[in-house]
């Protein structure tokens, strides 16, 4: 007889991000920090390789949320009226339609996402998510026995095609009965690649169709959203969502660690959309009940800062943080120049986002990845390729590292061919 639950001790889970993290720390302790390029973990530093702590963001917590603030539970577990209908004007600008929606505060994006799959599937429901994906939401999906269809985010070229997301769905739906699709869009972690306003009405136009005897969950993980480059522009799809079949509940998963810079404070919201709003009580209900049994409420010293700081000082956050999307603009456009010029492939990005995503040159990306490593770039290393986290380098290694990888790669081909 086993201590472990039956269903979570055949669970193996070897993370790709923290044990290479660890190794380029201890090779920066070795060799010093300018030997040695970190493009593993995606946190936003600036251009001497500190994490960005936006000031307005952290005046608030240090000047207007009190210590007594800091100390306390916060009172409700959805967060609160301010917190909730902040969450709402933030995300949804100005589609007012999208304002019935309820929000429930969670311990970061990744809270909202468990609460999600968690929730609102059961053992013999799916979920359809491409290949290469921010690899913990397929743990979320085992620690919950849901069925896991993927499907190719590129074609052959390297392009995005929708037409491959809706076989994967088709192919599910003759299996099951509710369906749930994870869209890690706009930009996609690990690639930052963005679906343009005509894919997604493509997606949603099929969804419409198929929801006439389908229940569909679609989890829509926004963690990136707001660094891209014309929040307006790319958030025109919401209103694709106007025309939503009331068969489909839309959950958006909103990460305040990535959107603040306030990583170790683990603030997240996870949004609920459908026409019926009986329907969304019932379920933002039971995402309460959820939380209450998982982690309690949420961190009510960061609650209180996004308060505050909307508030008093938000606009003065938004010029801090677009220096920063114009930062990450300029190191995705070097980095991309520099990729082209030695014909290092990389994966479309758009110059935006905190991730790219350099394809599978060769048959054992593992040899590739350890190459890497022994010439002190760390980076994450995916089934399908490379991830290399811009948000974490300077414009010196945008510079410098493509024609540093494409070296190493040439020389893995060599190598291999022999």
């Amino acid at each position: 007889m086993s201590f472990i639950n039956k269903s979570k001790k055949e669970i193996i889970y070897i993370d790709n991000v923290f044990p290479v993290f660890n190794l380029a720390k201890q090779a920066r302790e070795k060799y010093g920090n300018k030997k040695v390029i970190d493009a593993t973990v995606g946190t936003l530093y600036d251009e001497n390789k500190k994490i960005v702590s936006f000031n307005t963001v952290f005046n608030s917590f240090n000047n207007d949320v009190s210590n007594a603030t800091k100390a306390s539970y916060t009172p409700q577990i959805d967060g609160g009226d301010e917190f909730t209908e902040i969450t709402k004007k933030i995300l949804f600008l100005n589609y007012d339609f999208l304002y019935d929606s309820k929000v429930v505060a969670t311990a970061g994006g990744t809270g909202a996402l468990f609460l999600g799959l968690n929730t609102l599937l059961d053992n013999d429901d799916c979920i359809i998510m491409p290949s290469l994906k921010w690899e913990p939401v397929k743990l979320i999906t085992q620690e919950n026995n849901i069925k896991v269809y993927e499907f190719d985010l590129f074609n052959k070229n390297n392009e995005f095609d929708v037409s491959n997301l809706i076989n994967a769905i088709k192919a599910a739906a003759n299996k099951h009965k509710k369906i749930c699709i994870y869209l890690n869009d706009p930009l996609h972690n690990p690639t930052s690649y963005s679906m343009n306003y005509y894919e997604w009405k493509k997606l949603i136009d099929f969804l419409n169709e198929l929801s006439r005897n389908k229940k569909i969950v679609v989890l829509n993980d926004v963690a990136y959203i707001e660094y891209a480059k014309d929040v307006y522009q790319t958030k025109q799809y919401m209103n694709l969502l106007k025309n939503l079949n009331k068969n489909i509940v839309w959950l958006f998963c909103v990460s305040y660690s990535k959107t603040l810079s306030f990583y170790g404070m683990r603030l997240g919201a996870v949004v609920i959309y459908n026409k019926d709003q009986k329907l969304v009580d019932q379920i933002y209900n039971s995402f309460k009940v959820r939380c209450r049994s998982l982690w309690g409420s949420v961190n009510h010293g960061a609650v209180e800062t996004l308060v505050k700081l909307y508030n008093h000082n938000f606009n003065l956050y938004l010029e801090e943080k677009q220096k920063y999307i114009d930062l990450l603009e300029k190191r995705f456009k070097t980095f991309n120049y520099h990729a082209n010029r030695v014909g290092l492939e990389v994966y479309p990005n758009d110059n935006q986002g905190f991730f790219l995503t350099i394809p599978g040159y060769i048959k054992n990306n593992k040899l590739l990845h350890q190459k890497l490593m022994d010439n002190n770039i760390f980076a994450v290393l995916y089934k399908e390729g490379i991830r290399i986290a811009i948000c974490s380098l300077n414009m010196n290694e945008c510079e410098n590292l493509p024609v540093k990888i494409k070296t190493i790669i040439d020389e893995v081909i060599k190598n291999e061919n022999k």
